[in-house]
């Protein structure tokens, strides 16, 4: 190809991707608002699930861990005898969350400094066929 191939080329890809990708935004925003508007739906009739003719829409409930003060973390991290604290100086959050939830479900302890905080999403998935 000479280079005035590879610019007419390059030029429809670049035009043809830019199209893609507003068609791409415009049907994000729309699953969003869409998502956000089942979400509701499904809270107000009390659903946990519900079926259509294609797809199958299910809100699930995570548990996970908010640290709400720090240096208490810390302090707790220092006093126990079986956690190698420095694997958490400067308290990186992500790991120690993982932490975290893995005492209190093994214990039932909740770390001095921490709250248990549930979060709920909300899949689609089509249904099965048979």
């Amino acid at each position: 190809m000479d280079v005035a191939e590879l610019i007419e080329e390059l030029g429809a890809i670049k035009t043809a991707s830019n199209t893609v990708y507003k068609t791409y935004k415009e049907l994000k925003e729309t699953e969003d608002k869409l998502k956000v508007e089942l979400f509701a739906k499904l809270h107000d009739t009390g659903l946990k699930s519900a079926k259509g003719n294609t797809y199958t829409a299910s809100i699930a409930e995570k548990p996970g861990v908010i640290v709400t003060h720090e240096k208490s973390v810390l302090d707790w991290l220092k006093e126990s005898p079986d956690v190698e604290a420095d694997a958490y100086i400067g308290l990186k959050v992500t790991p120690f969350k993982t932490f975290a939830l893995q005492v209190m479900k093994t214990t039932g302890e909740v770390i001095p400094g921490t709250e248990l905080q549930t979060t709920e999403s909300l899949s689609i998935r089509a249904n099965k066929k048979g």
